[in-house]
């Protein structure tokens, strides 16, 4: 496997047929995975330490996000993506395993690490298939193919929902179901060597300039602080993802309350996942006529108003159908308008930019935001408890439509400059 993760720095051969229809299939496979094993290990968090200890959780994931960007960057810069997706797989697969050893032998702490690699790895495993498939296919190809691919993962994270529920009510354990997530990644893992047998594509090893010179590990975060679109979508995403993270932990609080067996829980999670699945895939599929009706700029301004009515309501009457009105509505627009929408304004840069600021965007922004609503909770919620974090909320609405007009600006200068050099 060492062997087919070297990289070749020629530019990539056109994607042979079937290579879409196959990657489809991993996306199912993933996130199939991940929504087996995300219900169930909320779950057993919740239950071991309560939605209070959350923030402390969120700061664990962003650091480990922050460390796993850096060693991402030098990875891709160096090996094939298929394979490297494999051993994630795989490598996800094993800490997994020796996480849920570990918990089952009493040790303090164990919690807080599944919880960790819950959130981790899969943007990780996320991110390689994005850049595989931005590798293989040009963008005619890709307008046609993508909307496939958000399609089969969104069904695969319903039925996977579905299949959590179904093993808990035939007396499976919290624990046996996540025994089940190892195999799948292993399933993951075999598939996307199948992938690269099929199509032994190589992602560019040089930019757009033609520079064969790998790039050093912090190259993104240069870039991201050079350019203003990027900078600007940095703070999109780290804002959204607050707004996200605030609106999870209320409504981890509530159910709480609703829900105080830890199978019970895991079993109304999943409900209120395979919503979010099945809601994603809907608007995955309107995305464009949605577009074209609206546009890019007033579906953009859209998305906080939308998701800030679902919150509202929240704040009001913080009940448990309100609550996961709310968590699935953050979810959907996340997961379905905001990532298209986010990947059509990434689409002015140049290559070697784009890929590299990306990785730290939709590595670190996503995850490392956490610290921010860790920060934010502990803060507010000393003061004022739920009502501070209801606050912070509030302002955080704010804060997302100013820097989504903001960055629409920035991505309308990229655009201009594009059009006077289109061979950048």
């Amino acid at each position: 496997m060492l062997r087919a993760m070297k990289r070749l720095p020629q530019e990539h051969p056109p994607a042979p047929r079937g290579t879409g229809l196959a990657l489809g299939a991993l996306a199912f496979v993933m996130f199939f995975h991940y929504d087996v094993v995300r219900p169930v290990t909320d779950a057993m968090f919740t239950h071991d330490l309560g939605y209070e200890r959350l923030p402390w959780a969120w700061l664990g994931v962003a650091v480990t996000a922050g460390v796993v960007t850096a060693g991402y960057n030098s990875l891709t810069s160096r090996f094939a993506l298929m394979p490297l997706l494999a051993v994630a797989s795989l490598t996800s697969a094993a800490l997994l395993a020796v996480l849920l050893m570990v918990r089952q032998a009493g040790v303090a702490g164990s919690s807080y690490a599944l919880y960790i690699w819950k959130d981790v790895h899969i943007v990780v495993l996320a991110e390689t298939f994005w850049m595989f498939a931005n590798a293989a296919f040009p963008s005619r190809s890709a307008a046609r193919l993508y909307g496939l691919f958000c399609a089969a993962g969104s069904t695969g994270a319903a039925l996977g929902n579905r299949a959590a529920r179904a093993l808990l009510s035939q007396g499976w354990s919290t624990t046996e179901v996540l025994w089940a997530g190892t195999g799948l990644l292993v399933v993951l893992a075999a598939g996307a060597l199948g992938v690269h047998r099929l199509d032994r594509i190589r992602a560019r090893a040089a930019d757009d300039s033609g520079v064969t010179e790998r790039p050093p590990w912090w190259s993104g975060f240069r870039d991201v602080r050079a350019i203003p679109l990027l900078g600007w979508m940095l703070l999109l995403v780290v804002t959204t993802q607050l707004v996200i993270n605030l609106v999870d932990y209320r409504f981890n609080g509530v159910v709480q309350s609703a829900y105080p067996g830890e199978t019970e829980r895991a079993a109304a999670m999943s409900v209120v996942y395979e919503a979010i699945s099945w809601g994603a895939l809907a608007t995955q599929v309107l995305t464009g006529p949605v577009l074209a009706l609206l546009g890019l700029r007033v579906t953009v301004l859209t998305l906080p108003l939308l998701v800030g009515g679902a919150a509202g309501a929240m704040l009001v009457a913080p009940r448990f159908v309100t609550a996961a009105v709310a968590k699935v509505m953050t979810k959907v627009v996340d997961y379905g308008w905001f990532r298209a929408t986010k990947e059509m304004l990434y689409i002015p840069l140049a290559y070697g930019p784009r890929a590299r600021g990306k990785a730290v965007i939709d590595i670190l922004g996503y995850r490392g935001a956490k610290a921010g609503a860790s920060l934010l909770v502990l803060g507010l919620g000393a003061l004022a408890a739920d009502a501070g974090v209801d606050f912070g909320l509030a302002a955080l609405f704010v804060v997302w439509v100013v820097a989504a007009w903001r960055i629409l600006r920035a991505h309308a200068r990229a655009e201009a400059s594009l059009a006077d050099d289109p061979t950048r």
